[in-house]
């Protein structure tokens, strides 16, 4: 009969420790997969389209206003209050390319709060690449994702001084 009582009790113990295994489930991300594994990646995400890797979009001579900003951490969470501010911030700002490798950026209120001169980037097929330095004398990257209606410019220079948070702004084309 103590046999019997061993037998259930271990047979017991693994249904429970099975089920218990299989309850636990981490916690996912906005990919769909679990949040310790993938973090947020300010150029591939759900949150935007992605960039088409089809023939290059020409851009030169063509104007793009801003529409919305969206600004994350490496977690992907939204900074709501930075995004608030810096989305009045931009609202009578756009980009306007030059050249299909050559970008300047237009501040209709007041032009000197954002400045960026016409500047020569690197471009590779619907992604171009710019190095600017901002007022305080840091240099980040800007990437210019281009689509046929709209812009994504993908950059940390409003938050250059805390680690992975990237601000995404859209910008859509002048008709």
């Amino acid at each position: 009969m103590k046999i019997y009582k061993k037998i259930i009790w271990l047979i017991l113990l693994a249904v429970i420790s099975l089920t218990s295994f299989a309850s636990c489930k981490k916690e996912e991300s906005i990919y769909g997969g679990d949040s310790e594994i993938l973090r947020y990646d300010p150029y591939d995400n759900i949150l935007k389209d992605p960039v088409n890797t089809g023939s290059p979009i020409s851009i030169a001579g063509k104007s793009y206003v801003f529409d919305n900003i969206d600004i994350r951490d490496a977690d992907a969470d939204k900074k709501v209050t930075a995004c608030n501010a810096l989305r009045k911030l931009y609202k009578n700002s756009k980009f306007e390319f030059t050249a299909e490798n050559k970008v300047k950026f237009i501040d209709d209120d007041d032009g000197y709060y954002f400045e960026m001169n016409e500047t020569e980037g690197v471009r590779s097929g619907n992604v171009l690449n710019v190095k600017h330095t901002n007022n305080d004398g840091v240099e980040y990257d800007i990437r210019f994702e281009i689509h046929e209606d709209k812009i994504y410019v993908i950059h940390n220079g409003h938050t250059y001084n805390k680690d992975k948070v990237f601000s995404t702004l859209t910008f859509t084309v002048v008709k």
